[in-house]
């Protein structure tokens, strides 16, 4: 039983710092919005980044 609850809290663990790594690397997402709209001049939000429009979300959704 103990071993299935640390598996699981460390699967939550890893998909948290994946979370985490996707929302802070804003590199990752201004290479694929561009590779998937290659026409677009500006793919990223210029006025704030992932984190804080994630950060804002979870403030409106608490």
């Amino acid at each position: 039983m103990k071993r299935a609850r640390h598996g699981n809290c460390l699967i939550i663990l890893l998909l948290l710092i994946l979370f985490f790594f996707l929302v802070f690397n804003m590199s990752i997402w201004e290479t694929a919005l561009k590779t998937l709209f290659p026409q677009e001049k500006e793919v990223i939000y210029p006025r704030a980044t992932l984190a804080v429009l994630v950060g804002e979300h979870l403030i409106l959704v608490s």
